[in-house]
């Protein structure tokens, strides 16, 4: 008769490669749903931006990796509010579930967060009502994580304090966390995707504000190419190369072999955007106004 014993080093050995895939997933989950936000952010904060100039993102044939590293100075401020939270609550969990545990009344009622936190927001927002916008998905979105959180430590403390025998109650398992989480990144998607917007239209705002301030373009043109707006002083030249000139435009960007100007008399209900690409007879000039 053969036995077959398993020695304590391979028992650990295994221990130790689960521990390290489950980190490896956990890390790599993570990294997944930040990139995912990084360019969900740049592509909506991009798509307001240039709505509100006047013209489409997808004319800037942006790169993934742009559009990406352009989220991340927007980015800075929700970030650090997120991590400092992230990190009071690691501080404080332990005496949170001390104080929630002998009160499962009390963590019944958190459960309910999901629906009294919007309409706190929706009572708070009524005299500003430019923050509903913001407000509804954010108060969702922390409303579900406490909801859920509470339930959970409800149900642990049910089980605790009684038997949980009768498959009648409720309990918090497995697929209802999985569940949760599923609709906690939706709302968190929805957040920002807001976010994005808001900041993307007042960055368009800001940009036009300072419109005077920006360095002006000088474009000497072979062809007429017609950038004719109020404020663009045109010249034509009965003789040389260039034979046009075209003065007083305000550069936004430059994407993929194009350069997108403004018109300096630039105004929200008569958006006037040029796109000139690279080319032969085309010389740019760039000056201070």
């Amino acid at each position: 008769m053969t036995t077959s014993e398993t020695s304590p080093g391979s028992v650990s050995d295994r221990g130790a490669g689960t521990i390290l895939w489950r980190l490896a997933a956990v890390i790599g989950a993570e990294v997944t749903l930040l990139a995912a936000l990084l360019y969900y952010f740049g592509l909506t904060r991009n798509q307001a931006e240039t709505e509100y100039l006047g013209f489409f993102r997808s004319h800037l044939s942006a790169s993934v990796q742009r559009e990406m590293l352009g989220s991340v100075p927007a980015l800075i401020t929700p970030l650090l509010i997120s991590t400092s939270a992230t990190l009071v609550w690691q501080l404080s969990r332990a005496a949170v579930e001390r104080f929630l545990a002998p009160r499962p009344h009390l963590c019944l009622s958190l459960a309910t967060a999901i629906v009294v936190l919007p309409l706190s927001a929706w009572v708070i927002t009524r005299p500003l009502p430019q923050w509903w916008e913001l407000a509804l998905p954010l108060s969702l979105a922390t409303g579900a994580v406490i909801s859920c959180y509470a339930g959970r430590l409800w149900t642990r403390t049910r089980c605790s304090s009684r038997s949980c025998q009768d498959d009648h109650q409720f309990s918090w398992t497995a697929s209802a966390s999985m569940a949760a989480a599923g609709v906690v990144v939706v709302l968190i998607f929805w957040t920002m995707g807001v976010l994005a917007s808001i900041q993307g239209r007042s960055a368009a705002e800001d940009f036009v504000a300072g419109l005077e301030d920006q360095p002006s373009v000088t474009v000497f043109s072979e062809k007429d190419l017609r950038l004719n707006a109020a404020g663009v002083r045109v010249a034509h030249y009965s003789s040389g190369y260039y034979r046009f000139r075209y003065q007083g435009l305000k550069p936004y960007t430059y994407s993929s072999g194009k350069l997108f100007l403004l018109a300096p008399t630039w105004r929200y209900d008569s958006p006037r955007v040029f796109v000139l690409k690279e080319q032969e007879g085309v010389r740019i000039e760039y000056g201070w106004p």
